[in-house]
């Protein structure tokens, strides 16, 4: 059975992957940039996707998000915000209503 976190990222993936490189699910090691030829509009519109899905903040991490390399990598990245919400016990979204 498939990770929810991984489904989710893939379908955001396919939404900005050139339609012949759209799969169901994406291999783990394959390259964003040279295995699936996402552009850097194409990195910035995943960004808004990852944000809009998982209701987390991608700009914040911004310089981080830019260094990914590989689909893992993304999983990863995505996977490290729940890591985040479970470290503090409160969501991202309910601390900054807080501020």
């Amino acid at each position: 059975m498939l990770d929810p976190v991984k489904i989710k990222v893939d379908r955001c993936l396919r939404n900005v992957v050139a339609p012949a490189l759209r799969t169901p699910v994406f291999d783990a090691r394959t390259a964003l940039r040279s295995g699936l030829l996402v552009d850097s509009l194409g990195l910035v519109t995943l960004a808004f996707l990852l944000q809009e899905e998982f209701k987390v903040n991608v700009v914040d991490r911004a310089a981080e998000f830019g260094k990914l390399q590989t689909v893992e990598d993304l999983y990863e990245f995505v996977c490290s915000f729940n890591t985040e919400r479970s470290d503090n016990g409160i969501r991202r979204e309910e601390k900054d209503e807080r501020r």
